[in-house]
């Protein structure tokens, strides 16, 4: 688990990878705990029609720029599951290898179509090292 400080704001956030994200509402750093609230995914009125256009295209950078993955018999099926748009784009980022202010970037964006154009971005800059996958991604067993 990490903490940040949000992107578009000034309360530290946490994300404990691939499952949930939330924000830290208290943090007491003497007794070393924090309160943490659910932060929701955003998602903005529009047709789901334009919404699957957009995970398509997505799905398709994605596979384009890690063309290994397209045959793996894990990711596959998982990517194919009707995954929430949010979780989608979450899970596609937080296996390549970024700065920490693109996490934050990423990881602070409640509005699913713009952490979208986000993860697009960063997967169609062909200048980038994303680095070699790991999927599914690993977890920590603590």
């Amino acid at each position: 688990m990490s903490a940040w400080s949000g992107a578009n704001t000034q309360d530290p956030m946490v994300i404990i990878r691939g499952l949930k994200r939330v924000r830290i509402a208290t943090f007491d750093e003497a007794k070393e705990s924090v309160r943490i609230d659910n932060a929701t995914d955003y998602y903005p009125i529009k047709t789901q029609q334009g919404r699957n256009v957009r995970r398509a295209e997505l799905l398709k950078t994605f596979f384009s720029r890690f063309p290994e993955q397209v045959e793996n018999q894990i990711v596959r099926p998982l990517l194919a599951r009707d995954l929430p748009f949010g979780t989608l784009c979450d899970l596609l980022s937080v296996n390549c290898l970024l700065k920490t202010d693109e996490y934050i970037a990423i990881l602070g964006e409640l509005d699913v179509d713009q952490r979208c154009d986000l993860v697009m971005e960063m997967l169609m800059d062909s200048n980038r090292n994303l680095g070699e996958i790991e999927f599914p991604p690993p977890f920590s067993w603590n």
